[in-house]
């Protein structure tokens, strides 16, 4: 990389409904083909309503980038008591990506969200990449 080359930042968000306890979630979709990298991973787990339970992983997500070549992301989510859009876990990726990069991937439940009664409490988790691109 040049020292002279200006890269703008962009996030690219997948977000999707947990609804079921220990359902599969399939990732799959189309990066815009001006996107050179993905620096960072923001993942985070938000439930539909608040939870006393202290409840350290939800879930499995599992990444694949350039029409599926690379796996470069599996982790255990966690559960994100707050109900916000700025919390969750970051992970430093710097991923380089082919032009009009495809990427898939899943998300897998644990089931361990739960209420007071035993019931399943849905959440949304939202994926986001902070990818970069030349100007």
């Amino acid at each position: 990389m040049e020292q002279n080359e200006v890269h703008k930042s962009y996030w690219k968000v997948i977000a999707f409904d947990v609804d079921e306890a220990k359902s599969i979630h399939q990732l799959g979709g189309k990066l815009a083909g001006h996107l050179d990298t993905i620096q960072s991973v923001v993942i985070s787990c938000n439930p539909i309503v608040q939870l006393d339970a202290v409840i350290p992983e939800c879930g499995e997500l599992s990444l694949n980038l350039n029409n599926r070549k690379e796996h470069v992301l599996h982790t255990i989510t966690n559960y994100t008591a707050e109900l916000s859009d700025k919390i969750g876990q970051t992970l430093e990726l710097h991923a380089n990506l082919e032009s009009n990069a495809r990427y898939g991937g899943y998300y897998r439940d644990f089931g361990e969200l739960k209420d007071g009664n035993g019931d399943f409490v849905p959440y949304q988790v939202k994926l986001m990449l902070n990818c970069t691109s030349k100007s």
